[in-house]
């Protein structure tokens, strides 16, 4: 008895091939893209979070002296450096410029972030900043 049915005649076999030139070809794609993808570079986008968190940062500290200043006259505002996230370093600038109110200049730099605010501060109301620049 011999077999003369062939892969090729049947359904089930045509479908079985199709699929196998499908899963071929979608291997080879995945492989071309992620080979592509390897020398791509990483952008240099910044994500809205961290924007908004170096500027959080900025004002929740220059806030923090004035009401520590309210709280106790000895602390009088001063200048800091301090990191407020990975990388990315803030740098407070105080000056006095009459007996309640003070000029401040923050700046905030790293990993493609660079933000400055200047802000005027009066002693009487710590929470109410004016912004100059």
């Amino acid at each position: 008895m011999t077999c003369n049915k062939s892969i090729f005649n049947s359904r089930k076999g045509l479908s079985l091939i199709n699929i196998m030139i499908c899963a071929f070809f979608v291997t080879l794609f995945t492989i071309v893209l992620a080979y592509y993808l390897s020398y791509i570079k990483p952008g240099t986008i910044v994500s809205v979070t961290s924007l908004i968190s170096a500027d959080y940062n900025m004002e929740s500290a220059i806030i923090s002296q004035m009401q520590k200043y309210k709280d106790d006259p000895k602390k009088e505002p001063k200048s800091f450096d301090k990191e407020i996230m990975l990388g990315i370093n803030m740098h407070v600038e105080c000056k006095k410029l009459s007996d309640k109110e003070y000029l401040f200049e923050a700046k905030v730099d790293g990993r493609n972030i660079h933000r400055e605010i200047k802000v005027k501060g009066n002693t009487t109301i710590p929470d109410k900043l004016i912004f100059l620049e």
